[in-house]
């Protein structure tokens, strides 16, 4: 895994998607502030608290071959995790 991170490189701020929802008419709007219990933009923003369950920011490619390795047991490209 290659392009994974908890703190985002600002080289790579480009990269990082929107996120839209509908509004009560159906529209859909892009997502400002606060959403989820965090701000939107949270993989902008440096961090030290490294939680084992949230806060990654990843390419689906990446989390592809995470899925992967634990598809194979811990095992991916004949190495092991």
């Amino acid at each position: 895994m290659e392009d994974t991170y908890f703190n985002l490189p600002a080289a790579k701020a480009s990269r990082l998607v929107n996120m839209y929802s509908e509004d009560s008419t159906g529209k859909l709007q892009k997502q400002t502030g606060d959403v989820l219990g965090g701000h939107i933009d949270y993989p902008l923003h440096k961090k030290s608290y490294f939680s084992g369950g949230a806060g990654l920011s990843s390419t689906a490619y990446d989390y592809g071959v995470f899925l992967q390795m634990m598809l194979n047991g811990g095992t991916y490209n004949a190495k092991d995790y």
